[in-house]
């Protein structure tokens, strides 16, 4: 009994040691992408710094109490993007300033956080070796980033959704009420702030709800507190941007704008580089959302006032709707291709290539571990949580907008289940040179 205690605090030294510098490394990675490589990067291709915007309602949110586009946009207030990556941005300005530099790396500080947590279970999960892999996926992946760096919120995103999964499932186990309610908290924390972050944190909502019914028996009443608790702020919020456009929306809206844009990205070639493919799918969302000819010039949705953004909304809405229903194998079509775009795709061919080789590699160590939980039968409830949680983000994205960038969102599960598949290599490859041995040694 001794002899094992003492082995696995050896262990869980060993495993922090380990974290530690992987966590120093992926620290040194993010510095010189943010501060040295993408700057360089930026300035060679004329590219904007921020392209989404996200700073400005971030200064918005300090300067004016309110999140609007300010002077980049025009819309203020705005009910096109959710309050909770602009409100971290609002904390790394006030810490130190709103530098593109300084804003790339702070986006990425709460993946840097839950990469210690993540590590220490996994490695008591599956090993310090998968553990390794794990922490260097989440936390080093040139996709994500490089995506970071640019102040885009999709890691974030994924990182607060992790986040609240660990959370619950660690609040169903937990042997004590103080543990049970701290992390049940904490979970109902992480998962209202996910889904402000972007309302498609509804699918982790109903990912955790969906496992927890299956796997989680007798923790239903845990569970639906969590679930009631993290709903609070992202409807308080919905309240807010339903009253300005003067119509339902949870968190916010853009969902059928960003319908179209894929529609328009299927039909012509994804991207806004090359100029004729974009005047293209610009085209088609002025036709369908009804946009009216002052607007049409420079057309941009951060210059939308609330009650624009409803209208354009509900005539885009009623446009697809119509091309489901008049083109149904057409739709299909595209969304069994957007399963693997909301991998791989980017805005060029020659980028798209690019992701290809740096997340297939890593998609296929998860498909074995993935492989390894259905062929035993079942799994642990963290691992059918990630299952279900990255199947719904899939499926969703892939019949609205699938891009390689959404696809960060779910690194976080993906890295858990990679972390099993390398663990199920190691073991079938251990087996096989067991086996091989005692075939040779006839005294075995």
């Amino acid at each position: 009994m001794t002899s094992g205690g003492a082995g696995d605090i050896a262990s869980s030294a060993r495993a922090g040691r380990l974290l530690i510098l992987l966590l120093l490394a992926a620290i040194g990675i993010r510095l010189l992408v943010c501060f040295a490589l993408l700057p360089r990067w930026e300035e060679s291709r004329g590219a904007a710094h921020f392209p989404d915007g996200y700073p400005y309602l971030a200064q918005s949110l300090l300067s004016e109490g309110t999140l609007g586009f300010g002077p980049w946009g025009g819309a203020s207030p705005t009910t096109t993007k959710g309050p909770g990556f602009p409100a971290w941005l609002a904390m790394g300005i006030a810490v130190g300033g709103d530098s593109p530099a300084w804003l790339g790396f702070w986006s990425g500080v709460p993946t840097l956080l839950l990469a210690w947590f993540l590590g220490r279970t996994i490695a008591r999960r599956f090993g310090v070796i998968p553990a390794a892999v794990a922490v260097v996926a989440l936390t080093s992946h040139p996709v994500a980033v490089v995506l970071t760096a640019r102040v885009l919120p999709d890691e974030f995103y994924g990182a607060l959704g992790m986040g609240a999964c660990l959370a619950w499932v660690s609040a169903t186990r937990a042997t004590t009420s103080r543990a049970k309610l701290a992390f049940a908290a904490l979970a109902a924390m992480l998962l209202g702030a996910h889904m402000l972050a972007r309302s498609t944190g509804v699918l982790t909502l109903v990912a955790i709800v969906m496992t927890g019914a299956f796997f989680s028996k007798g923790r239903s009443f845990l569970t639906a507190s969590i679930v009631l608790l993290a709903l609070v702020p992202p409807l308080l919020w919905s309240v807010r941007s339903s009253r300005l456009e003067e119509r339902p929306v949870f968190v916010h809206s853009l969902a059928a704008y960003n319908f179209w844009i894929g529609e328009a990205f299927d039909r012509f070639g994804f991207g806004w580089i090359d100029k004729e493919r974009r005047r293209r799918t610009m085209d088609l969302l002025i036709e369908c959302g009804g946009i009216e000819e002052k607007d049409r010039a420079g057309f941009h949705y951060a210059n939308l006032e609330p009650r624009a953004v409803a209208a354009m909304e509900t005539r885009l809405q009623g446009a697809a709707a119509d091309l489901v229903q008049n083109h149904p194998l057409q739709y299909f079509g595209r969304c069994v291709r957007g399963l693997y775009r909301f991998w791989i795709q980017s805005q060029s061919r020659t980028r798209t290539i690019q992701y290809a080789v740096v997340v297939l590699p890593l998609l296929a160590v998860a498909a074995v571990g993935a492989f390894n939980i259905c062929r035993r039968g079942s799994g642990d409830t963290m691992d059918m949580l990630c299952l279900v949680a990255i199947a719904l983000h899939n499926v969703a994205y892939a019949m609205i907008l699938p891009m390689g960038r959404f696809g960060v969102e779910v690194y976080p599960h993906v890295a858990w289940l990679a972390a099993g598949g390398v663990l199920a290599l190691t073991s079938w490859t251990s087996k096989n040179a067991t086996d091989r041995d005692s075939h040779l040694d006839p005294k075995i």
